[in-house]
C-alpha cells in the first residue's frame, strides 16, 4: 500500500473515532443513511478522484456498476444501473460540480501515526 493511500485510511479512521466520541459525548445514535446515498456519495468520490471532468463512457459505465454493486449488494443491480445512468448524464450535461471540502486539521491520531513513521524513517537513515 503506497504511503499517501495509507495517510488516507489512517486519517479516515481518526476521523471516524472522532466521530463516534463525539456521538457517544452527545449519546447520539449514528445517522441512518439508506445504502442507496452511501453508492451515489461513492460514485461521487470515485468519479473526482478518477474522472475529473471527464465524460463516463459506456465501458466507464459497467465497471462502475460492477464495482458499486459489490461494495452495496443489498442495493438491487437496476438501481445501481440507474444511479450510473444518472451520474453518466448529468456529466453528459455539465451539471456535476466537484466538491472539495474546506481544510481541516488533521486529528490527533492521524499526526501520532504521521510522527511515529517520521521518527521510524529517521532512525533508519541513521543505521
Amino acid at each position: 500500500m503506497s504511503n499517501d493511500i495509507e495517510f488516507e485510511d489512517e486519517n479516515f479512521l481518526a476521523m471516524m473515532n472522532e466521530a463516534k466520541e463525539k456521538r457517544a459525548k452527545l449519546k447520539a445514535a449514528a445517522p441512518n443513511i439508506p445504502m442507496e446515498i452511501r453508492a451515489e456519495k461513492a460514485l461521487e468520490a470515485i468519479y473526482a478522484c478518477c474522472f475529473g471532468q471527464d465524460p463516463i463512457e459506456e465501458e466507464d459505465k459497467k465497471l462502475l456498476c460492477v464495482m458499486l454493486n459489490a461494495v452495496f449488494p443489498s442495493i438491487a443491480l437496476p438501481e445501481v444501473q440507474r444511479i450510473v445512468e444518472d451520474k453518466a448524464r448529468q456529466v453528459a450535461e455539465g451539471n456535476v460540480e466537484i466538491k472539495v471540502p474546506e481544510l481541516r486539521p488533521l486529528p490527533k491520531e492521524a499526526i501520532q501515526l504521521q510522527m511515529k513513521d517520521l521518527q521510524f524513517l529517521k532512525q533508519n537513515q541513521e543505521t
